[in-house]
């Protein structure tokens, strides 16, 4: 669920943010897209590490990664660098998702492993859901 509100907290503070910085519309693309960039980037080459390095410790990686990441956005001084911290979190979510999905079903029983990858799926768009209601008031 913290994944999913992270990818979209930009479009939650967009609005605050572009006024604030006086952000151009075009940067505020790339600010906005920038978290899925890195998602995209960790799924095709985080993920492959786990075969390597072991799925507990990528995932262990990952929140690493995406806890940095998050750390460092809170102290961007300029769009930048915050386009730089998106991407850099979104490497460890991209990692982190990819390679959950596989625990998830992995450990899983044949008979509950629908549900269990239903519940894990849906946690990412229940995360983006509440971080849209707490935005709103």
């Amino acid at each position: 669920m913290i994944d999913g509100f992270d990818v979209l907290v930009m479009s939650f503070t967009a609005p605050a943010l572009s006024a604030e910085w006086k952000v151009p519309p075009i940067e505020l693309g790339y600010l906005l897209s920038a978290g899925l960039f890195g998602m995209s980037a960790g799924s095709i080459f985080l993920t492959p590490l786990a075969d390597k390095i072991g799925r507990r410790n990528l995932t262990l990686v990952a929140l690493s990664i995406i806890s940095i990441g998050m750390i460092l956005s809170v102290g961007a001084a300029d769009v930048q660098q915050l386009i730089a911290c998106r991407v850099f979190t979104g490497l460890g979510i991209g990692g982190m998702i990819a390679n959950l999905s596989v625990i998830v079903s992995e450990y899983s029983s044949d008979r509950r492993r629908g549900l269990a990858m239903g519940i894990f799926s849906a946690g990412y768009p229940i995360g983006g859901a509440m971080g849209g209601v707490i935005a709103g008031h």
